[in-house]
């Protein structure tokens, strides 16, 4: 059984989640961040700030660690591909995963797009903060929260992405500090909608409160999620149907245990860094479309 360490600021959450590993003997939890000397497990977890280290992550591949991120933040291309040189030469699995996409709503939702709900045709996603909370930004300029957003958005059409448009509303100085980011994404074929602000006052939510809305609409159906009532409301015709949905973080575990049996057993895992490179390529896109107010299109591969 591989050891496991976590790098986190979210200490307590992990050690919630680490009761409920399966896979993996759980080491402990540092606040820090990592150094190859001081890792004393075969795997490390990546999560918060450190995340976008690539330093830090090649120092730990350099270690023989396996290394898993837990990211909505996104490295360029050229050092996500070099990470994953780095990886492939010392034989250690390195994986990028953005953990919305472990949470039981969203594997719900996922699991009925070409069953119950059809093909994805559009994704609209909301989300909210108090400027207090301090978003950090990505390495590609963009808040890290909208990456993943962005990042869940692809995943769930599971397209090509063809076009970007995105536009900021200029603000005057005196206004509420944070940015309003209104982004479009055309697929081959569906589209999203994305709008992020964390520009809103304290006094609109509880001390470093958030809101987050999903909505899918298929081709058969559509599902809803709503973090104001805490609940999935699903639409397959008949009367709507909400579904409770306890989020936790076994979802958290999950990932852990589902990366541990890939290092294990000597397979590839699912989200390795190719998937992010297509992310990174499509952010790339939103800051230029920006910066120039036009649309723009990702590049290739």
């Amino acid at each position: 059984m591989l050891r496991v360490r976590i790098f986190s600021t979210e200490a307590e959450t992990w050690r919630d989640a680490a009761r409920r590993l399966r896979r993996v003997e759980f080491v402990g939890v540092a606040e820090g961040g990592p150094s190859s000397a001081g890792v004393d497990a075969e795997i490390a977890v990546l999560d918060g700030p450190v995340d976008a280290e690539p330093t830090a992550i090649e120092g730990l591949l350099a270690g023989g660690r396996h290394v898993l991120i837990v990211a909505p933040p996104c490295l360029p291309v050229e050092a996500l591909d070099r990470l994953a040189t780095q990886a492939r030469a010392a034989k250690r699995r390195i994986a990028f995963l953005n953990p919305d996409r472990m949470l039981p709503s969203r594997q719900l939702i996922r699991s009925q797009l070409g069953a119950a709900l059809g093909s994805p045709e559009l994704v609209r996603i909301h989300r909210r903060r108090t400027h207090e909370l301090g978003e950090t930004l990505s390495p590609l300029g963009v808040p890290s929260g909208l990456v993943g957003e962005i990042e869940q958005a692809m995943w769930l059409v599971g397209r090509p992405l063809a076009r970007v448009f995105a536009v900021e509303p200029r603000v005057a100085e005196a206004d509420t500090p944070g940015r309003c980011l209104l982004v479009h994404l055309a697929f081959e074929v569906g589209m999203a909608t994305i709008d992020y602000d964390d520009r809103l006052p304290a006094g609109n939510f509880a001390a470093g409160a958030s809101y987050r809305f999903l909505s899918v609409i298929g081709s058969s159906g559509s599902a809803q999620i709503d973090d104001q009532r805490n609940s999935q409301l699903v639409y397959l015709g008949g009367a709507p149907r909400g579904l409770p949905v306890d989020e936790g973080v076994r979802h958290l575990a999950t990932l852990v245990d589902d990366f541990a049996a890939a290092c294990e057993e000597g397979k590839e895992f699912a989200d390795g860094v190719a998937a992010w490179t297509d992310v990174a390529r499509a952010v790339a896109a939103v800051e230029r479309s920006l910066k120039t107010r036009d649309v723009a299109i990702p590049e290739k591969a």
